[in-house]
C-alpha cells in the first residue's frame, strides 16, 4: 500500500490513518463507542487507544456487535 490516505464518511484506508483519527473523528465529539466484531475489535482497538493518547478523546466502551461486521449485522 503506498502513502496515499483516502477518508470515506464510515472508514479509512491508508497507512498510518490511525494517527488521522482525533483530527478526523474529533469533529463529532470526544467520546468513542467502539463498535465491531470479535476479531476487528482485536486487530484494531489497541491502535484506537494510542491514537487518542494524550488527547482529549476518550474510548468510553467497546460493544462486539454479532460474530462478523456484515451489511445483514448492521441493518439488524
Amino acid at each position: 500500500m503506498n502513502g496515499e490516505k483516502v477518508f470515506f464518511c464510515n472508514y479509512s484506508i491508508g497507512t498510518d490513518t490511525w494517527k488521522e483519527v482525533p483530527s478526523v473523528c474529533g469533529l463529532y465529539g470526544k467520546r468513542i463507542l467502539l463498535i465491531g466484531g470479535k476479531k476487528a475489535l482485536h486487530a484494531g482497538k489497541e491502535r484506537l487507544v494510542q491514537a487518542i493518547a494524550g488527547t482529549c478523546m476518550e474510548l468510553v466502551e467497546t460493544v462486539i456487535f454479532g460474530e462478523d461486521c456484515t451489511y445483514e449485522n448492521i441493518h439488524r
